[in-house]
């Protein structure tokens, strides 16, 4: 179960990676497996995005990126670094591509 706090952060991260009004609806309902979710987005996301990978990577301070739960660990850090706008992405064409591939499946996750 999330705490209060870690479904704010989560929201924030899912806000500024998707931009979807109908997942900002959902807060409420964010649990473990929203939160597996965007970290595998967040996953094919640093595939695709040097940046973003070298923002996660230093984040998570020796977490590895690929063991599960890696997200919920560093969710703080990760949404304030978003916040901050410490990260700008490479290129639109991965977060759409991210979106597409992982929007459905998280306000799937809610229910």
């Amino acid at each position: 179960m999330l705490t209060r706090q870690e479904k704010d952060d989560l929201m924030t991260v899912i806000n500024i990676l998707f931009d979807d009004n109908q997942l900002r609806g959902l807060k409420p309902n964010l649990n473990e497996r929203t939160a597996e979710v965007v970290e595998q987005a967040m996953e094919e996301l640093i595939k695709c995005n040097n940046r973003m990978k070298e923002l996660v990577t230093g984040l998570t301070m020796g977490i590895s990126v690929f063991t599960r739960g890696w997200l919920k660990q560093s969710l703080d850090k990760i949404a304030q670094a978003l916040r901050d706008k410490q990260l700008q992405f490479d290129g639109v064409a991965c977060r759409h591509q991210v979106a597409a591939n992982f929007g459905t499946e998280i306000y799937r996750s809610t229910f």
